[in-house]
C-alpha cells in the first residue's frame, strides 16, 4: 500500500470480510461514505443487536488495523 507503506497480502481479504460481515449483521457500512479518516484510523461502533458475543467479537478481530495483528483465514477458522 503506497499510503501506509505496508504490504498488501491475503490479510486485506480478511479486512474486507470484516467489512462485509459488519454490513450483513447491521445493514449499514461500518463507516460513513465520506469518512476516509475514520476508515484509516479504524474508528467504528458496534450497534447493539441480539447477537451472540461471537458476531461483534469476530468483526472486531477482522477489522484490526495492523495486518500483522489481524488473523489469517486459518486462525479465523480455529
Amino acid at each position: 500500500d503506497m499510503y501506509s507503506g505496508k504490504r498488501i497480502t491475503e490479510k486485506s481479504d480478511v479486512w474486507a470480510m470484516g467489512v462485509l460481515l459488519y454490513r450483513l449483521a447491521y445493514a449499514e457500512p461500518p463507516w460513513e461514505p465520506d469518512s476516509s479518516l475514520a476508515i484509516l484510523n479504524c474508528k467504528y461502533r458496534i450497534p447493539h443487536r441480539n447477537f451472540s458475543d461471537n458476531v461483534p467479537d469476530t468483526i472486531q478481530m477482522l477489522l484490526v488495523i495492523d495486518p500483522h495483528k489481524r488473523p489469517d483465514i486459518y486462525q479465523l477458522l480455529e
